[in-house]
């Protein structure tokens, strides 16, 4: 009987420690992919204002509109501040052809916006890190709680996933770092967008 109850009692610590394991890891293959998305999506709106700078210097040394982006658009992605630069380039184009205004001026303007709005975002992200640094060593005090109990000799990790109070305080922890995580990022994007 013993035995079973000690098999049992492993059971559940292996499934506590499986669930702490699999939210931690997802919550870091979630942050992962969120920054490498973040850097591509800045990348690709860079590499768009460099294409719309080449299309006005092109259409300075007389080239045909149409054909000058076709080739630039073709080239690029279309995702997000990309897709909105690339009609803002569209509606240039209409006023070029509507007012006669000259189209290579148009371009080159709405190219100093978009690095005038990079630089912003880029500045306003700096500032955000502190706020994420800050967050992420709050989500990691926890942990290092626990290594100082494991240091003094409290056994916690013994407490944290082979008694229900244990189970219920990591259960609790992990809701709390996460939530916190959560309100971070989103207080960070929004100043990064607002910029």
């Amino acid at each position: 009987m013993a035995g079973s109850v000690a098999i049992v009692v492993d059971l559940a610590a292996g499934l506590v420690a499986a669930v702490i394991a699999a939210v931690y890891v997802t919550t870091g293959a979630v942050v992962y992919v969120a920054r490498q998305r973040s850097a591509a999506d800045t990348v690709a709106f860079r590499d768009a204002l460099d294409a719309v700078g080449a299309i006005a210097a092109d259409l300075r040394a007389g080239a045909d509109p149409a054909s000058a982006m076709a080739c630039s658009r073709d080239e690029l992605s279309s995702g997000g501040d990309v897709a909105d630069l690339w009609r803002r380039v569209d509606a240039a184009l209409r006023v070029a052809d509507e007012s006669g205004a000259p189209l290579a001026e148009l371009l080159e303007r709405l190219e100093g916006e978009g690095r005038t709005l990079s630089r912003a975002r880029s500045g306003a992200t700096a500032q955000a890190t502190g706020a994420q640094a800050t967050a992420w060593l709050l989500a990691a005090l926890p942990a290092a709680g626990v290594a100082l109990g494991e240091g003094i000799g409290a056994d916690s990790v013994h407490v944290l996933l082979h008694t229900k109070l244990g189970a219920a305080c990591a259960g609790g922890a992990m809701v709390f770092q996460i939530a916190g995580l959560v309100w971070v990022h989103r207080l960070a994007a929004s100043i990064t967008e607002s910029a």
